[in-house]
């Protein structure tokens, strides 16, 4: 992990977040190719879809902005809205979030934004995707190292 990019590092730290504190199924990087199938739900995906750099602190450090899609499946494939169930996850998500917004002091920030559970916008029916603003610093010319809240990671 020393040497991973500071993104993987967030990556697997939000990974271990849901994972330990909603006892679910948790995928990264899940192709498209590979749905996520009825025998392993319930589940979520995670994945950095969008990072937006910006010099920060007098030029010496990147701010890493970085928009992140969790998406939440439940084991009802016949609904095709934000169902009962999947309110009950993006709740639970959100109370995880909320006790630690800077994952043990790695980063600046980490804010849900939306959920979504409209047909075009996600894979499957029994899926809501909870978007998220998730922000770090990195030295300038090193995203491996992140400056975070309460230390360097």
């Amino acid at each position: 992990m020393a040497g991973d990019p500071a993104i993987v590092k967030v990556t697997e730290a939000a990974t271990a977040l849901f994972r330990e504190g909603m006892g679910i199924n948790v995928f990264v990087d899940r192709s498209e190719d590979d749905p996520i199938r009825e025998e392993e739900r319930p589940a979520m995906a995670i994945r950095c879809v969008q990072i937006e750099f910006t010099p920060a602190m007098g030029q010496g450090e990147m701010l890493h902005e970085c928009t992140f899609d969790f998406d939440f499946y439940e084991e009802d494939l016949t609904f095709g809205g934000i169902s009962a169930n999947l309110s009950r996850m993006i709740a639970r998500g959100n109370a995880l979030v909320a006790a630690d917004r800077t994952l043990g002091g790695m980063l600046q920030q980490f804010e849900l934004r939306t959920a979504t559970a409209e047909l075009d916008a996600t894979p499957d029916l029994g899926c809501a995707i909870l978007t998220a603003e998730i922000s770090f610093l990195t030295p300038r010319d090193d995203f491996t190292t992140i400056l975070g809240a309460s230390g360097i990671f």
